[in-house]
């Protein structure tokens, strides 16, 4: 069985390929009753946005390393490892 966040990972990225916007997606989840990702609050166009462009779903992690700077903790990207995770989509 497929776990209900794979499907709905799923369903989104169909529903991108049909043509349909963040907005539009975010509406049609939220009218099917499909959990929000933060429960109690509904999809947004920007949490559509936000699993649309996580590089996670095609199975690439890209690690960061914790550099202070200015004051202030700067998280910093290092190179994106390809087929790190089981792709999704």
């Amino acid at each position: 069985e497929i776990p209900e966040r794979v499907s709905v990972v799923r369903q989104i990225f169909a529903l991108l390929e049909q043509g349909e916007t963040f907005t539009e997606i975010a509406k049609i989840l939220n009218n099917g009753r499909i959990p929000p990702q933060r429960p109690g609050k509904p999809w947004t166009r920007h949490a559509v946005g936000t699993i649309a462009s996580f590089s996670a779903v095609v199975g690439t992690y890209i690690p960061h390393y914790q550099d202070y700077e200015n004051g202030r903790f700067v998280r910093r990207p290092l190179k994106p490892i390809p087929n790190y995770y089981p792709s999704i989509i």
